[in-house]
């Protein structure tokens, strides 16, 4: 604890001597602080934000260790550094970091040896009684014999707390039993349901809370949230767990049903909330504490050791009572606590410098270099899906009107005439509007005509929109023309804020493990409209500019866009699903896709019949559209949706429309929420429930669907896979093959589409890497596949290393339970790494292995000529 007592010195002389100017006390070599922990946590969105302010100081540099060297090197060979946020999470090889900590000796912002207590339930309880912080009634079942500690940790909870940890008497192993149903004995002490069982490993979240009979009994389990699902009623569980080592606490009921999380960052400062479940939806909201609450978050700190701490607390009968003490803790999302926590780290890293160097017999010599001999990244490159677009959508009609031939060119020869420029566009809702004015509405093609107008009064300036026109040949004497008119697929407003979000998030990671990977950045995207808009509003964001330069950002149709190479495999791929997809003969799997096909067509029925009279009768003047959306467009997709999937052959199932209905469902979930509960649901509870069913079934069979689009097998999956994205993987072998040769790290990006992304993964998968089993994951908006390739020089002899990482994107497996705000804008989820850290040349030879050729040969295998142009 001597390294936080330095701290807390040092922050009361900030306080008091604010006039001194640290710079003139420090070195001019900036203060190295090293982050010791597990990727997942120290590259955090939270962490990020944190580290990014402490950087903008101009006084730090940041060195993360990262998982390689963490958990593969010894501590001799970790980075050197000044300053050590060290923390415990799962996989953590908490002995290593305090090794480290011996040997090196840098200034420690959480005490690591007090990292084991928080590690035991059972020992954080005699820590907080010890410390005279309020906690509820608690009994403890010893079935393990109590903790293994360091000797080191045993001889420091002895001197500052008077406990001896060594005695077998502190955690003895008494007779258990229920005397009745609602009361437990352990030894002879009892204690009445309702009442929490805790796992003494407190990395165990698996928490019952049992309710005595007069409550009606019953358990409810706690767990670690499954999409927005973090605890389950069970009416029949009333014994307790007789498997391991249990705390047992008196349950508190909590005032307004909300618990408070506190985040401490040293003795003086606290940030609290109370967090409220509404709806599916964890609510929080920022809380004044009282006073005694604030000498509790005192007490915990200095306990505990640990300057950024964060602790749970149940207010309740007018008490506070600590229930659990979690060690490191950052506040997400809240400004005003990440400027107040960088402020206090920097004055309190700045302090125990001076500290240090001012002590007796202690002579500063800085670092020669914080990354020399150490792994660096070398080289980035990521692919990502687009952001977030409406759905695509097309209305086909004969017309026979003469004034739609005034569309076709004066030579028009038969051929397929494709309009997109808007001046033809609006011409063709005029003709289109006066002709509807001329048509009787009893005629059959009046409700045809008013989509028409519609569409085009709406999409006529959108780009993308366009007009087919075709002449039907006929023996009728009245010529006929077949027009087809395709609109969506449009970049939204929640596509503009997720892909400035992540551009934001990823720089900031980035500017942590490597600066200089920032300075030669190239960006690629197909020729798409949504996939631009996404590479534009991404690399502003990334770079950090009002306006991207066109040499940043160049459209790469070869790799990017679509061919017709794979297209004859895919259309059998698909085939052999539909028939699948009618095959009942396990329709007594409870999850086989045809039972869930059987609940989908069950709900649609209800909501077809639902939507229909609620046309007919709801109050529909006062809704608001989304995204150039309106009544008719809504009901036009819902209709085709609607036929396509009721009224489908009942030879063979198009598994396309589930694809297409399950993109209409999200897009609407987000977008239009208020709409499709409108319209889909009465006040039958059934027909809410089945808008609920009708988006699992249709998450089921997408799931179901989407991974076996390309390729049923291992080698059907590859096959299709390098036609649709081998050129992107033969890039990226290049990216990272030049990177070696060059003395200056780089960063290349690719955007393109789900297929794209689904073939590259299938490669992936397929061609020999040991990649981490996984299910099949659904490649959300801003779904991305990074690859991450280390370097390191140790002795003239340079090393490498290949991390492959996978991010779902805008992803939700719930979200007709989300609540969403204005913005309709899901965050990007983080990285799951893919793969281990891999030897990076014998990873780069499975690669070419895979994709050997030349781009070329690339080229002609796609059927693309080779065409890259700045992005305009």
């Amino acid at each position: 604890m001597a390294d936080l007592k330095i701290a807390l010195i040092c922050c009361w002389w900030v306080t008091e001597i604010k006039y001194i100017s640290f710079r003139a006390l420090v070195a001019m070599t900036k203060l190295i602080v090293g982050v010791c922990a597990m990727d997942i946590k120290a590259r955090s969105k939270p962490m990020r934000h944190i580290l990014d302010k402490l950087l903008s100081y101009g006084e730090f540099e940041v060195i993360l260790f990262g998982d390689h060297v963490i958990l593969e090197e010894s501590v001799d060979h970790w980075p050197l550094c000044d300053i050590l946020l060290a923390f415990f999470s799962r996989g953590f090889p908490l002995e290593k970091a305090v090794e480290y900590w011996r040997l090196r000796r840098p200034f420690c912002v959480n005490d690591l040896l007090l990292q084991y207590v928080l590690l035991d339930r059972r020992l954080v309880g005699q820590l907080l009684d010890a410390s005279d912080v309020p906690t509820p009634n608690r009994l403890v079942v010893n079935r393990d014999g109590g903790p293994t500690l360091p000797s080191e940790l045993v001889e420091l909870i002895s001197r500052d707390f008077n406990i001896d940890l060594s005695s077998s008497a502190l955690f003895p192993q008494h007779n258990v039993r229920m005397l009745d149903a609602d009361t437990l004995q352990v030894g002879r002490r009892i204690l009445r349901k309702p009442f929490v069982e805790k796992p003494v490993d407190a990395e165990d979240h698996n928490i019952y809370i049992y309710y005595p009979r007069s409550m009606g009994g019953g358990c409810r389990k706690l767990f670690r949230k499954v999409a927005n699902k973090s605890s389950e009623f069970c009416p029949d569980v009333v014994d307790i767990r007789m498997d391991g080592s249990y705390v047992y606490e008196g349950f508190m009921p909590a005032e307004n049903a909300e618990d408070v999380k506190v985040y401490t960052v040293g003795l003086h400062y606290a940030h609290a909330e109370t967090r409220k479940n509404a709806e599916g939806k964890e609510i929080r909201t920022v809380a004044e504490m009282t006073c005694e609450e604030q000498e509790i978050a005192r007490r915990v700190c200095m306990s505990f050791g640990q300057t950024i701490c964060g602790f749970d607390i149940v207010r309740s009968g007018g008490r506070s009572l600590v229930v659990d003490v979690n060690g490191w803790s950052f506040v997400k999302g809240n400004e005003n606590y990440v400027e107040k926590c960088a402020a206090i780290l920097r004055d309190t890293f700045l302090c125990a410098s001076v500290s240090k160097r001012h002590s007796l017999g202690w002579k500063y010599e800085p670092f020669p270099s914080a990354t020399e001999g150490q792994w660096r990244l070398k080289c980035f490159v990521s692919i990502f899906r687009h952001g977030d677009r409406t759905p695509k959508q097309k209305i086909k009609m004969t017309v026979r009107h003469a004034a739609f031939f005034e569309l076709l060119p004066a030579d028009y020869g038969g051929e397929d005439v494709i309009i997109r420029e808007k001046a033809l566009l609006v011409k063709a809702f005029n003709i289109s509007d006066r002709v509807l004015k001329e048509t009787s509405r009893e005629e059959e093609d009046y409700v045809r005509l008013q989509q028409l107008v519609e569409v085009l009064g709406k999409k006529m300036r959108v780009l993308g929109t366009k007009l087919q026109l075709r002449k039907i040949r006929t023996n009728d004497p009245q010529p006929s023309m077949l027009l087809i008119i395709k609109w969506g697929g449009d970049f939204t407003h929640a596509g503009r804020h997720h892909s400035k979000d992540l551009g934001e998030n990823m720089r900031k990671d980035l500017t942590i493990l490597n600066r200089a990977l920032l300075d030669d950045v190239r960006i690629f995207c197909s020729a798409e409209r949504r996939v631009m808009a996404t590479a534009e509003v991404f690399a502003k964001a990334f770079l950090s500019t009002a306006e991207v330069a066109p040499s940043y950002v160049t459209v790469l149709k070869e790799a990017l866009d679509d061919s017709f190479v794979s297209k004859d495999d895919i259309e059998a791929v698909k085939k052999r699903i539909g028939q699948r997809l009618l095959d009942d003969s396990k329709k007594d799997i409870s999850d086989d896709p045809t039972v869930h096909l059987g609940r989908l067509k069950e709900c649609l029925q209800m909501h077809r019949t639902i939507m229909k009279r609620k046309l007919e009768t709801a109050d529909l003047e006062n809704i608001r559209w989304c995204c150039s959306d309106s009544l008719t467009l809504f009901r036009e997709r819902w209709e085709k949706h609607f036929g396509d999937v009721l009224d489908s052959s009942a030879e063979w199932f198009d598994p396309s429309k589930i694809s297409d209905l399950y993109d209409s469902l999200k897009f609407d979930a987000l977008h239009h929420r208020d709409v499709l509960e409108m319209l889909f649901t009465d006040d039958d509870p059934i027909s809410v429930t089945a808008l609920h069913d009708l988006y699992l079934m249709a998450h089921k069979l997408f799931d179901f669907v989407a991974p076996r689009e390309y390729g049923s097998s291992a080698e059907e999956r590859l096959r299709i896979g390098r036609q649709i994205s081998g050129l992107i993987l033969h890039r990226v072998h290049s990216d990272i093959s030049a990177a070696i040769l060059s003395a200056t790290p780089s960063t290349r990006l690719y955007f393109t589409k789900e297929s794209h992304m689904t073939a590259l993964l299938n490669i992936l998968r397929s061609c020999g890497l040991a990649l981490h089993p996984t299910e099949s994951l659904e490649l959300d908006y801003l779904s991305h596949i990074c690859f991450e390739f280390y370097e390191r020089d140790r002795g003239g002899t340079p090393r490498y290393s290949l991390r492959i990482g996978l991010s779902q994107g805008a992803h939700s497996t719930r979200l007709l339970d989300l609540q969403v705000d204005a913005r309709h804008a899901l965050s990007v989820s983080s990285r799951a790494w893919l793969t281990d850290y891999l030897e990076g040349r014998e990873a780069l030879e499975v690669i070419w292995g895979t994709v050997e050729g030349s781009e070329e040969d690339y080229r002609d295998m796609r059927g693309v000529r080779k065409s890259s142009e700045p992005m305009i």
